[in-house]
């Protein structure tokens, strides 16, 4: 029997998940396992058998796994009509449909979110900083319907200004996408019992839903609809997002019959990495994972005084992996010549964002390449803002909302485009079009800013907003330039690098102070298992933290997995060695 050629290098758990039938199925897969090969292998393994691609729908959470499933699927399905998007995206694709041509959703950033808000609690007379209650706010809206019953009454009046607000120009936030989704599903489901608009659903990363996007699942799963829902709850770190591992035991029950089948060839990390997170689990139901690296991979300790010392330890450290390519190796005609180590190769991770902000200086320092989302540097959105609302006044969309974001001068610079002028700059590629408004209108765009504009120019071309385009650090980033990736923990899960520094691993970092001790363990297993080969661990001992200089001490996740930490006298190389990868579906 001749073996069908989407399932020969899948391993036999793989193609179980991939062949089931008739039943919802739930796949629990840890890190590196191939859970995004299951999921597209699946799709076409679906079509071969006959279902029609447009009865087919794959949702993940960054708009970078759904491009990479994108791509994979081109292959097995050249002709397209798979929807491969993510929960937002495809609320906002719902809310286009079902709303008139000129009620068209204006889906604002996360920084118009916060001063919109603001603006809102300033009104009902509230004063100081209102971020703690804009972020209770967002997480009240992880679950639907939204009870404020047993809220402080000051967020409920900033809460109805707010939205008041955002329906006065048909705002909606990223949260009010899935509500108002919600809504109008069950609308639909209210006039028809049979309602069901795919056959089959695949959702990754289920571990990350929230109890608002679970109910979405529900109602998108009409009779007959097939769910495959994939992801590993040892990697739920969004908590403070309403996400809760709980859920995937909820979803066997809700979702009956359900197949589970847990995965545990692991494809990335070497069985030493993969060892040393499952003991920080601390949960006895986490399975061992088996690696089938033949790398073991290595994970190195060391402590410093402060953290100038660290970071530069930390940059000289990669310019050694790299083969030299500071300033300081150039220059004293210390580089090799020989790059041992991609700069893309390399990730730098951290807690908290302060960390990143040094760590980035002292590569710039250096001179070093790096790139970093401004969501995790403290960056302002103005620059992203403004060409967001220059572009949409260039295609004449909402033009009253957008206008009035602008100042005086730059709304006169836009109206005194004629029509013929504003025809041309939107058919100017992308990276033109960044330096002509740049020049226009006085932007100061650094070359990682321009980076990411222009990925999100040519996206917005396609129909998506740039707030949905750039909505989280992974979208700010490009992972295959020639540059380190400095990352916070939870924008680093989902990706893999070869090389892995976890910066600041002190006690009251990681694990963050007062937040749940069970969510950061796992949080910490998440940056462990983004390593293939080698991981960096470092701390100092003291620090400057919320405004004041403290003592402080390494991570009690440390002493937890010595055993796994090479001892002084025993180096990690550093040339490049053959890792085993599993082969190639597409």
């Amino acid at each position: 029997m001749i073996e069908n050629p989407l399932l020969r290098n899948l391993n036999n758990l793989q193609k179980q998940a991939v062949m089931v039938q008739g039943a919802n199925i739930l796949v629990n897969a840890g890190p590196g396992t191939g859970k995004t090969r299951v999921l597209t292998a699946r799709i076409a393994w679906l079509l071969e058998q006959g279902t029609d691609a447009h009865d087919l729908l794959a949702i993940t959470f960054t708009n970078k796994a759904a491009s990479e499933m994108a791509e994979r699927m081109k292959v097995a399905c050249p002709e397209g009509g798979v929807k491969i998007t993510t929960f937002h995206s495809w609320a906002y694709d719902l809310l286009c449909k079902k709303r008139p041509l000129d009620r068209t959703p204006v889906v604002i950033t996360e920084d118009e979110q916060k001063r919109l808000f603001r603006e809102a609690a300033h009104s009902v007379g509230l004063k100081g900083d209102t971020r703690p209650l804009f972020q209770r706010l967002q997480f009240l809206k992880q679950f639907f319907p939204i009870d404020l019953q047993d809220e402080a009454e000051d967020l409920r009046l900033a809460w109805q200004h707010y939205q008041n607000s955002l329906a006065a120009h048909n705002l909606y936030d990223f949260d009010d996408l899935i509500i108002s989704a919600i809504a109008i599903l069950e609308e639909e489901r209210g006039r028809d019992s049979n309602f069901r608009p795919y056959r089959h659903i695949l959702i990754d990363e289920f571990q990350d839903v929230s109890p608002a996007q679970y109910r979405l699942c529900q109602l998108l799963a009409g009779p007959g609809c097939c769910i495959m829902a994939i992801g590993d709850p040892h990697q739920s770190i969004y908590g403070f997002r309403g996400s809760n591992p709980a859920l995937m035991e909820k979803f066997m029950q809700d979702f009956s019959p359900c197949t589970r089948i847990s995965l545990i060839t692991a494809y990335r990390c070497g069985q030493n990495l993969l060892d040393a997170a499952r003991v920080v689990l601390r949960e006895k139901s986490a399975p061992r994972l088996i690696s089938a690296n033949t790398i073991p991979g290595s994970i190195t300790f060391k402590q410093f005084k402060g953290p100038s010392q660290e970071a530069t330890w930390i940059a000289k450290t990669i310019d050694r992996l790299s083969g030299g390519v500071s300033f300081e190796s150039l220059n004293q005609g210390s580089a090799t010549g020989q790059e041992l180590r991609s700069l893309s190769d390399i990730a730098i991770l951290f807690r908290i964002n302060s960390l990143g902000e040094i760590l980035a200086k002292e590569l710039a320092k250096m001179g070093i390449p790096y790139q970093v989302s401004p969501k995790s540097h403290h960056s302002s959105d103005e620059n992203l803002n403004k060409i967001w609302h220059i572009l949409e006044l260039l295609e004449g969309h909402h033009v009253d909302y957008h206008s009035i974001m602008l100042s005086k001068e730059e709304r006169k610079i836009v109206l005194s485009l004629s029509g013929h002028k504003k025809q041309a700059l939107r058919t100017l590629e992308p990276v033109n079009l960044l330096d002509t408004l740049s020049e226009a209108f006085g932007l100061h765009l650094e070359s990682v800013e321009k980076a990411f504009l222009e990925r999100a120019i040519a996206s917005h071309r396609q129909g998506k907003p740039l707030s949905l385009a750039l909505k989280t650090e992974q979208d700010y980033l490009d992972f295959h330039v020639e540059a380190v990736s400095l990352l916070s923990l939870h924008a680093s899960k989902g990706l893999e690098f070869p090389i892995v520094f976890i910066a600041g691993c002190e006690q009251d970092i990681i694990p963050l102070k007062d937040c749940d001790p069970r969510e950061e363990r796992r949080l910490f297993y998440v940056g462990l298992t983004r390593a293939s080969e080698q991981i960096f661990i470092t701390c100092t001992s003291e620090r400057q933290l919320w405004g004041e200089r403290i003592t402080v001490r390494p991570s009690q996740f440390i002493k937890e997995i010595d055993g796994f930490i090479e001892k002084e006298g025993k180096k990690p190389g550093v040339k490049r060695r053959k890792k085993v990868h599993q082969k190639k579906l597409f």
